[in-house]
């Protein structure tokens, strides 16, 4: 007798862990605004991802069944390896606004704050326009798409109930974690090293003329330097943005070799 459903109870279990995984790295995406964004758009996006991806690897991924098969689990592990790629995601985000951040504390534009919808809260302006320049670039370069495939990867080399947690992926993702602000001291060398002889100089003026009025002279002068470096920096910001998302990229296939 034919089987008239042949979808079985695995099948769906797969399709359920991979939308789980999905949703969850969802979640981490910058790309998508956390508070405008509405969530049945996310959920959808999800399921429509989760079919893409699962109707192809379900001949390649083979669920055994079992009577101890413990779906609350499975589940656990699936939230798991979404939040630990999508946390990975989640620093570039962060050194963006990081880096945006630190540059308006330097030019005195602190006081300019304005709310974003990327991260739901108050950044300065700085912050925004590099972080959305930012997001402009990856998505120029196609880099959804490394993304996409780097979690389709996920879900071929760790299937749904092969994921432990270890003292080498907290080592590992200590490791990125570093090395991603390591990144985010490149991109604001130049703006400390000249905010720096700025500072020293006005030092110096005002030791030898003290009735000059330093604070007077510090902000003009702060914020003409920081544009005049700003149009030289924007041009070479596509590269360290390059640099950046690359090595994401291989942070997150490193993390399943």
């Amino acid at each position: 007798m034919q089987n008239l459903f042949p979808i079985s109870l695995f099948d769906v279990i797969l399709f359920l862990c991979i939308f789980l995984r999905i949703s969850v790295f969802l979640r981490f995406l910058p790309f998508f605004p956390k508070q405008s964004l509405s969530l049945y758009a996310k959920i959808s996006l999800a399921f429509f991802l989760s079919l893409m991806i699962a109707m192809p690897l379900q001949k390649k991924i083979k669920m055994q069944p079992s009577l101890d098969f413990f779906l609350f689990s499975l589940a656990l592990q699936e939230v798991a390896i979404g939040i630990v790629m999508g946390f990975l995601v989640m620093m570039l985000e962060q050194i963006l606004y990081c880096f945006g951040s630190l540059l308006s504390n330097l030019m005195g534009l602190d006081s300019s704050e304005i709310f974003s919808p990327g991260n739901a809260a108050p950044s300065s302006l700085i912050a925004v326009i590099f972080f959305y320049i930012g997001i402009a670039l990856v998505l120029l370069w196609d880099g959804h798409h490394f993304l996409l495939a780097a979690l389709a990867l996920s879900i071929e080399i760790v299937p749904p109930g092969s994921f432990f947690l270890s003292t080498n992926l907290f080592a590992f993702i200590f490791e990125g974690w570093v090395q991603f602000y390591r990144f985010l001291v490149l991109l604001a060398a130049p703006f400390l090293l000249l905010f720096s002889a700025i500072v020293m100089e006005l030092g110096i003026l005002g030791k030898m003329v003290p009735q000059m009025n330093i604070f007077l002279m510090e902000y003009p002068l702060r914020l003409g330097c920081a544009l005049i470096l700003l149009a030289w920096f924007l041009p070479n910001y596509s590269h360290g943005m390059n640099v950046l998302f690359l090595y994401l990229v291989d942070l997150l296939y490193a993390l399943f070799a």
